[in-house]
């Protein structure tokens, strides 16, 4: 899936499957439409899968 020429996404992303847009490091708040929806359970590498729904 590409969403932007310049997308830094490292892995083909589903429907309700999210990704980092940045480095996120264990504790980090993970955010969805502007509101922390959760936290980093461990490091996160920009463009990396990070959950489904």
């Amino acid at each position: 899936m590409r969403i932007h020429e310049n997308d830094n996404v490292r892995v083909d992303v589903a429907s309700g499957h999210k990704y980092a847009l940045c480095k996120l490091r264990a504790g980090d708040d993970i955010i969805k439409y502007g509101q922390p929806i959760g936290h980093a359970t461990c490091d996160i590498d920009e463009g990396a899968w990070v959950h489904t729904h």
